[in-house]
């Protein structure tokens, strides 16, 4: 389904399931296919949103707004326009940066998170930060989408095993645009939202793959700012957590997501 926003920017998404509403944001080149190893299980339980950000899948490409408080505010937008309830939101990488920014700037539209993989703050205040930005944007200038592709198959799924893994992300992430993807990296460059941590209410869950090459101090920090935040990590996983350790990742994440459930539940019959 498409939704128009208030810019004109058409927003793909879909819905499926029933109960509580669960929005999921994927991350930097995905789309709601990313999901495919979730959805069977999460649908059980939940009403699920997929939603493509602006620029990527099937949501229109428009010339501006590829900024985490721009993907955030589209994310919102979408919320209300279903007129939905609290929604449990999970997101990964790129998708967990929104989710955090969503919480943040529409908190009572958010009733817990699933951070997967993800950090509070992109900061360009060292050598190495500025390298890995500078070395994304010019592999995708000199080699393009399809190229980079392959880079980023082998360094998300690089053991023997993972070849259909490989395949599949090859496949689905060269057909990004370039320049949405190039006005991606230079949008979230910079960005920060680790002074404000402390002040989101709903609980929070931290997943991290322990091969995950975002810092794992980036995670630690959320654990000790967010006042009601609890880790997990998932064993023999890297950066595309859910793909790479479908079964853990899904009994960890049902196992929270029902657990706020319940304390829902119990708020309202008192």
């Amino acid at each position: 389904m498409l939704w128009k926003n208030s810019e004109g920017v058409e927003l793909y998404y879909e819905v499926s399931g029933s109960g509580n509403p669960l929005l999921l944001i994927h991350g930097l080149g995905g789309s709601v296919r990313d999901w495919a190893l979730q959805l069977p299980y999460l649908t059980e339980r939940f009403q699920v949103i997929s939603i493509d950000l602006r620029g990527h899948g099937r949501s229109s490409r428009p010339a501006s707004g590829y900024t985490i408080p721009g993907f955030a505010a589209d994310a919102a937008g979408l919320l209300a326009f279903l007129a939905l309830p609290p929604a449990h939101v999970m997101g990964i990488s790129l998708g967990g940066m929104v989710a955090f920014q969503l919480a943040l700037d529409f908190p009572g539209q958010v009733s817990s998170l699933v951070i997967v993989n993800s950090a509070p703050e992109l900061p360009q205040s060292n050598w190495r930060q500025r390298w890995e930005l500078g070395q994304r944007l010019l592999l995708t200038r000199l080699l393009g989408m399809e190229w980079t592709a392959r880079v980023l198959a082998k360094r998300l799924f690089p053991k023997k095993k993972q070849k259909s893994l490989r395949k599949g992300f090859e496949r689905r992430w060269s057909s990004n645009d370039p320049q949405v993807y190039l006005a991606t990296l230079r949008g979230m460059s910079g960005w920060s939202v680790i002074e404000r941590l402390s002040s989101l209410a709903m609980p929070a869950l931290i997943v991290a793959g322990r091969e995950d090459f975002i810092p794992f101090a980036a995670k630690r920090i959320c654990l000790e700012k967010i006042p009601r935040a609890e880790l997990v990590i998932i064993e023999d996983s890297g950066h595309a957590t859910p793909a790479d350790q479908p079964e853990t990742f899904n009994r960890q994440v049902l196992d929270f997501l029902l657990r706020m459930e319940q304390k829902i539940n119990n708020r309202i019959d008192h």
